[in-house]
């Protein structure tokens, strides 16, 4: 979303209950819709990628490498994994899931990316993909040139 947000991820949740119409009329570009949706979605959480890669430094301290956040990461997957092996509406699962993405939200932080923007541009990819089923409620994309 580079080039497109006329403010820090800070003052955009602050405008989430200000006139925003008006914000957009002052900074009008094409991505108008995209800069609302994006604005809304900041409501959705008081916590930021900065405000949890902050949290994790001070608690627990500088992390060595990007691979030990993701190794981190792989943990708090394992620990959603077994509490939904024991039980499939195990009531700690989504606390688990919040977990692991907190952890990657750390890991986007220190790489300077936006994990969520990221999730918004690899669904448009995804969406454009075709899928080999497993019957399950899950796949695999079909590998480009496979085809």
């Amino acid at each position: 979303m580079k080039g497109i947000i006329p403010f820090t991820a800070a003052e955009a949740h602050a405008l989430a209950f200000a006139d925003l119409n008006s914000h957009c009329r002052r900074h009008r570009n094409d991505d108008e819709l995209r800069l609302k949706a994006y604005v809304v979605s900041l409501g959705a959480s008081r916590e930021t990628q900065r405000s949890i890669s902050d949290w994790a430094n001070a608690t627990f301290g500088a992390v060595g490498s990007n691979a030990s956040v993701a190794a981190r990461a792989n943990k708090e997957m394992a620990e959603l994994l077994t509490a939904l092996i024991s039980d499939d509406a195990h009531p700690k699962a989504i606390e688990e899931a919040a977990d692991v993405m907190i952890v990657l939200m750390r890991l986007a932080e220190r790489c300077g990316m936006d994990l969520l923007g990221e999730v918004d541009r690899k669904m448009g990819v995804n969406r454009k993909r075709e899928w080999n089923l497993d019957g399950n409620g899950n796949g695999q994309h079909v590998k480009d040139g496979a085809r």
